[in-house]
């Protein structure tokens, strides 16, 4: 939690994305501070399951608890009821507190998805659709073994699953935040080593999950359909359309994790009256690759921050 500087003017909660730090990234740690100082007090929870990257229910549970923990807060402080500010994947999070029957006084959606399927593809391809349209964009290499560790039970694997998952979440940890490992074969080094510790019959499935093994597509497809029942709480459809509290979204064009196309699907399916704004950006990346200009980013952060304080005190 984050204390404000100077009187405060309302209450945030931040719901981070998938992320082994969690509210520690220094990138949001850095974001939560300069709410602080414009006056909010924020709520940044660490979501367990997004902890271990892993989209899991539990998440919405620790959402819920941590959106009443700020709504108490609130209260305390004789504050406005809390605004909530969605990071990626926690997008599915935000949806579900704005259909609560006392939902936050608005949510901002930044980078986030509505349709659970299509995302996974495009971090494996590259490839999104909308009306009809294959775009093609650039996708971040380095997440491809957490997408693969999230259906790894549906996996058609001869081994040790625990292993394997094992094994990709090490990949993770070696590889995040490192914009050089994106290039093409500049991980290739780190994934060999780490299959070198394997066992025979998971080097191949190992290589699959880092989309270094041709065949990756296919075995991906198939456990996304012998897991559709089990991930069919990641689609938000059901959510997005009983959302009973302003929206704005807010999606970098640039994005390589989620691309932006889900924010316009986002934009479509919410109920009249609840889209405050969409708004596609050339700033707003997901991983940090973008380098803009400094005019640039004060402009865009500036308003950002104007939202911000529009959405919490509405």
């Amino acid at each position: 939690m984050y204390a404000p500087i100077g009187r405060p003017l309302g209450v945030y909660l931040v719901l981070p994305g998938l992320h082994f730090l969690g509210p520690d990234d220094p990138r949001l740690d850095r974001f939560c501070r300069i709410l602080a100082a414009s006056g909010f007090w924020v709520v940044a929870p660490f979501i367990r399951s997004y902890g271990r990257l892993l989209l899991d229910d539990s998440a919405i549970d620790d959402a819920k608890g941590a959106f009443a923990l700020a709504v108490s807060l609130a209260k305390n402080e004789r504050l406005p009821r809390p605004a909530v500010f969605s990071i990626s994947f926690g997008s599915r999070l935000a949806l579900e507190l704005c259909a609560l029957p006392e939902p936050p006084s608005a949510v901002i959606v930044f980078g986030g998805y509505a349709d659970f399927i299509p995302t996974v593809r495009f971090a494996v391809t590259g490839r999104t659709t909308l009306d009809g349209r294959v775009h093609e964009l650039t996708r971040d290499p380095l997440n491809s073994p957490v997408v693969f560790m999230n259906v790894v039970r549906h996996l058609d694997v001869a081994g040790d699953r625990a292993v394997l998952s094992k094994a990709w979440l090490a990949m993770v940890h070696r590889t995040w935040g490192k914009m050089q490992l994106k290039e093409p074969g500049a991980r290739d080094a780190i994934a060999d080593s780490i299959a070198a510790s394997l066992p025979r019959e998971l080097v191949i499935p190992f290589r699959l999950g880092c989309c270094l093994e041709d065949g990756f597509l296919p075995w991906l497809e198939a456990a996304l359909e012998r897991g559709a029942d089990d991930l069919a709480f990641l689609d938000p459809s059901s959510r997005i359309a009983e959302a009973r509290c302003p929206v704005v979204l807010v999606h970098g064009q640039d994005d390589d994790v989620i691309p932006y196309v889900e924010s316009i699907k986002l934009s479509r399916a919410l109920p009249a009256g609840m889209l405050r704004g969409l708004h596609l950006t050339g700033l707003y990346g997901h991983t940090g690759a973008a380098s803009p200009g400094i005019s640039t980013a004060f402009q865009e952060t500036a308003t950002l921050v104007r939202m911000l304080h529009d959405l919490a005190r509405a």
